[in-house]
């Protein structure tokens, strides 16, 4: 996001115009950076307005108009498979949604700590995106095929690593003397960008940013040993299949029949024998 990390040793990648967490970053790319998520709300809306158009226009197409309005079932189509295309909706494009709210879940953790603004974008963007999935899949969409848990449990693996980023992040701007504290220094001109005090060292003070800068090795660590944790957790605390290992001292299933059940299996046993000649249970 045009950053200039020359101050680590890294401005061979990063060479952009602001070594920091800057007013001019927050007033140019902080802007640019919200309107785009804002936009982002907008774009299920607008994609579903111009595929309906299209789809509405090639049906129109095929039928002619004055049969279209009148409900005339005419088409021009040749094959029974081409009709089904134009005449069903796409395919439910489930790669495209998982990645666009992974990128927006990440954007926003990475920048939500100096603009929180960002998380309540977010929130009205995921519950608009769950109104129009609703009603495309229900009115606009193929029948979507029948999707195993691998790619939700990868996703959910991916974000795990937002936190990382919001403690990491957040710790930089807070760390940003001109937020907490009244020292500056006025810019001599306008794209004086980097004279602002902050530095590796101005950042190894202790300020209100420490607790996201312990809070990035809790998390970092905790994401690290993630498997040990859950294994430790399932031993004092069973879920899932590891809450079933054991026997569980549980009566057969006829013992645990009632007695009219059992009777009822009784007559219709007797009842296939004599009349059908069928042997179902063994004496």
């Amino acid at each position: 996001m045009n950053a200039n990390l020359s101050d680590f040793g890294l401005g061979f990648i990063f060479n952009g115009k602001y070594a920091d967490f800057t007013p001019a970053w927050y007033s140019n790319v902080g802007n640019t950076l919200v309107e785009a998520m804002i936009f982002n709300f907008e774009l299920p809306i607008i994609l579903y307005c111009l595929y309906l158009t299209r789809r509405i226009y090639n049906r129109i197409k095929d039928r002619g108009f004055s049969n279209y309005w009148k409900g005339v079932k005419t088409t021009k189509k040749k094959t029974i498979q081409s009709y089904i295309d134009l005449y069903s909706g796409p395919a439910f494009p489930i790669h495209f949604k998982y990645s666009l709210m992974t990128n927006i879940s990440f954007v926003t953790f990475m920048y939500g700590a100096g603009m929180p603004v960002l998380f309540v974008i977010s929130t009205v963007t995921f519950l608009i995106f769950f109104i129009m999935e609703k009603i495309l899949v229900a009115y606009s969409f193929q029948e979507p095929p029948s999707f195993d848990s691998e790619i939700s449990i990868s996703t959910i693996e991916v974000l795990m690593w937002a936190p990382l980023l919001y403690t990491g992040f957040g710790f930089w701007m807070y760390s940003n003397n001109q937020i907490f504290g009244n020292n500056f220094r006025v810019m001599s001109t306008l794209f004086a960008f980097r004279d602002q005090e902050t530095s590796f060292w101005t950042m190894s003070k202790v300020t209100a940013s420490y607790p996201l800068f312990y809070g990035f090795f809790l998390v970092f660590f905790i994401l690290i040993f993630k498997d040990w944790w859950r294994e430790a957790l399932n031993k004092v605390y069973p879920t899932g299949d590891a809450a079933l290992d054991g026997d569980e001292v549980l009566d057969s299933y006829f013992d645990s029949l009632s007695l009219f059940s059992k009777q009822w299996w009784y007559m219709e046993e007797l009842l296939c024998r004599d009349q059908l000649g069928l042997k179902i249970l063994s004496d």
